[in-house]
């Protein structure tokens, strides 16, 4: 289980894309993060880095405080969990997660995290949803996903959850769109995204709609670079602008206000590190100043009050130096 796992980790990371060791690397950004304050765009700055060395591990965010859980290194999957708090700048442990996890979802609804999916060490691709409460730090069981999917993402609306993911099943290409209500502990499930079979794409709300834009298209190499919103009132996607960047797979994606932002990732030959910022009232995309951070794909990103964090995940090079446990912080210009 644990080499198939990382069978797509070890296969990005040979892209080769970066020369320089990781210490070189991060005193360049550091330089670059002072003075990456320009007025026509978003900032960056680089925070307190969490515990281990990570990629495709979860995070959200709960009443001002960031949480990253699970994920792995090489051949070692994780199970822990942290909280950080943005006004200390610093990491505190919290209760493990219940089982060692690579590739799950994260999300935030209320005062409640939850976190499942991906592929569980012991339970192979999991179907399975756990409720974090930060006041009693405790993980509780709910609802499982009713099919069995692989690529899943997420996105959240209106107090509820959606998952999209591939069905693993021979000769079914639907990629189906799942509801989850927290109130009710019960799954429904929704149109299917019609824009064919993706692998990881990147997901983000903004106020009564979702989004879903590019990742692999489905028996091919290529990349795609369509847009679609997703309304949960009329259950109907709609086709939007088409991401004007350098289509990839394995970013992050979040909302800040009224703007969706999506970044990182890996492209067909290339690892990034840029930002985009979409407006959804005009169908617009606007790049964001170049990054200070290093390029990654498999990270994470949460939301806390006006600012996006995006952290962990990989790049070229191969060996540990090339997984990160940093945290970047992204201060919108407006």
């Amino acid at each position: 289980m644990k080499s198939y796992v990382f069978l797509c980790l070890a296969t990005w990371i040979c892209l080769q894309a970066c020369k320089k060791s990781e210490p070189e690397r991060l005193a360049a950004d550091n330089e670059l993060a002072k003075k990456s304050n320009i007025t026509s765009g978003g900032s960056w700055v680089q925070r307190a880095s969490a515990f281990n060395r990570r990629a495709s591990a979860f995070g959200f965010s709960i009443g001002g405080k960031g949480y990253i859980g699970t994920g792995g290194l090489g051949n070692e999957i994780f199970d822990d969990f942290s909280e950080y708090d943005p006004l200390s700048n610093k990491w505190t442990e919290k209760a493990a997660f219940p089982y060692r996890l690579v590739e799950g979802i994260g999300f935030s609804i209320g005062d409640k995290g939850y976190a499942g999916m991906g592929t569980a060490d012991e339970l192979g691709f999991s179907t399975e949803l756990w409720e974090y409460n930060p006041e009693s730090d405790k993980w509780t069981k709910k609802a499982c996903l009713p099919k069995k999917l692989g690529s899943w993402e997420v996105f959240c609306v209106g107090g509820k959850a959606y998952v999209v993911g591939e069905v693993f099943r021979q000769n079914d290409l639907s990629y189906p769109l799942f509801e989850y209500d927290p109130s009710t502990d019960k799954w429904l499930q929704k149109a299917n995204f019609p824009g064919g079979l993706r692998g990881y794409p990147i997901l983000f709300s903004v106020g009564t709609k979702g989004y879903l834009t590019m990742g692999g298209i489905s028996n091919s190499s290529l990349l795609a670079n369509d847009v679609w919103e997703y309304d949960p009132v009329t259950d109907v996607w709609t086709q939007k602008a088409n991401f004007p960047g350098e289509p990839r797979s394995v970013g992050v994606g979040f909302s800040i206000g009224e703007k969706g932002y999506v970044g990182m990732g890996a492209g067909k030959t290339v690892f990034l590190n840029d930002l985009w910022e979409y407006n959804p009232v005009t169908d617009t995309w606007l790049k964001q100043p170049d990054s200070s951070l290093p390029t990654r794909a498999k990270g994470v990103s949460f939301v806390i009050g006006n600012h996006g964090f995006v952290g962990t995940g990989f790049t070229s090079g191969g060996g540990p130096s090339s997984v990160f446990n940093d945290l970047w912080e992204f201060t919108p210009a407006n």
